[in-house]
C-alpha cells in the first residue's frame, strides 16, 4: 500500500510541470518553475524608484541605470559599442516567440539633458538579441547621433558582422518599435505625438532562436580617457501580442 501511494505521488509530481534540479548528494530537489509571465505583464512604465527584478543588464561596468520620475535612464559611463563582435549595454528580458515591443525614447547629453547628443556614435533604443550565441546576433532600432547627424538607425548583426543604415531624424526623441513575426523583424519609428508608424526596415533572421533577450539598449564611442556624453531615457517599454503584420502597426 505504501509503495502504491509513493508511485501515485511521484506520478502527480511528474505531471505538475515542476522543474527538477540535482541536489548535492545526488538526489533530486523538486522546484516549481511556475508559468512564464503573459507578454503584456512584462510591460514596464517605470513608476517606482528602482529597476524591476524582471530586467537583467548587459553592461560590463559601462552603464549606470536609474529609475525616477516615471522614466528609466541609461547613462553610458565608458566606451561601449554594439558593432560586429563588440558589445554595448542593454536592459533585457527573455521573451519567447512573436512579440511587439514599443518605447518612447529620449537621447540626451549627460552633461546637458536639454540637448540631444552631438558626439560621434551616441545612440539608444530597442534591441532583440540571441543571448546564448557565441557570436553576436541581434537586430535593433535606435535614436541619437550616428556618424554625422541625428538619426534613427537600424542594425542587423549576423555572426559578428554588422550592417546598418542611419537616415536623418529631426530630434533626439522618437517612438520606436520592434515587431517579431516568426523570422521577420519589422522595425518601426514615429515622431513623438504622431499617430502613424513609419517602416524603418524589415530584417529576415531565420537564424535567430525562439527565445531572445529583448529590451532597451544604449551605446557610445569615446576616445581613451574621455567619458561618453550619453543618457538615454525611456518613458515606458510596452509588450503586446501580435498575429500578423497589421498588428505591428496597431496601437
Amino acid at each position: 500500500m505504501k509503495y502504491a501511494l509513493l508511485v501515485l505521488g511521484l506520478s502527480l509530481v511528474a505531471c505538475s510541470g515542476s522543474d527538477e534540479t540535482p541536489s548535492p548528494d545526488g538526489g533530486v530537489v523538486l522546484r516549481d518553475a511556475g508559468p512564464a509571465p503573459a507578454l503584456a505583464d512584462r510591460s514596464d512604465t517605470f513608476d517606482g524608484d528602482a529597476l524591476s527584478a524582471a530586467w537583467s543588464t548587459i553592461a560590463d561596468g559601462n552603464l549606470d541605470v536609474r529609475v525616477a520620475d516615471g522614466r528609466m535612464s541609461m547613462t553610458v559611463t565608458n566606451d561601449a559599442l554594439w558593432f560586429n563582435e563588440r558589445r554595448g549595454t542593454a536592459v533585457v528580458q527573455e521573451v519567447r516567440g512573436d512579440f511587439k515591443m514599443t518605447a518612447t525614447v529620449h537621447a540626451r547629453m549627460t552633461s546637458d539633458p536639454s540637448l540631444p547628443p552631438d558626439r560621434f556614435v551616441h545612440l539608444g533604443g530597442l534591441m532583440a538579441r540571441d543571448g546564448r550565441s557565441a557570436a553576436e546576433n541581434y537586430v535593433f532600432i535606435v535614436v541619437g547621433w550616428d556618424e554625422q547627424d541625428l538619426s534613427v538607425e537600424t542594425k542587423t548583426t549576423v555572426d559578428g558582422v554588422s550592417t546598418y543604415v542611419g537616415p536623418a531624424w529631426p530630434s533626439g526623441d522618437a517612438q520606436l518599435r520592434i515587431c517579431r513575426l516568426g523570422s521577420s523583424f519589422v522595425l518601426l519609428k514615429r515622431i513623438v505625438g504622431v499617430t502613424t508608424w513609419t517602416l524603418a526596415t524589415t530584417y529576415e533572421r531565420p537564424d535567430l532562436p525562439d527565445t531572445l533577450q529583448v529590451g532597451p539598449n544604449a551605446y557610445a564611442v569615446s576616445d581613451p580617457g574621455i567619458t561618453p556624453d550619453l543618457t538615454v531615457s525611456f518613458d515606458e517599454v510596452i509588450f503586446a501580442d501580435v498575429e500578423n503584420l497589421a498588428d505591428c502597426r496597431a496601437d
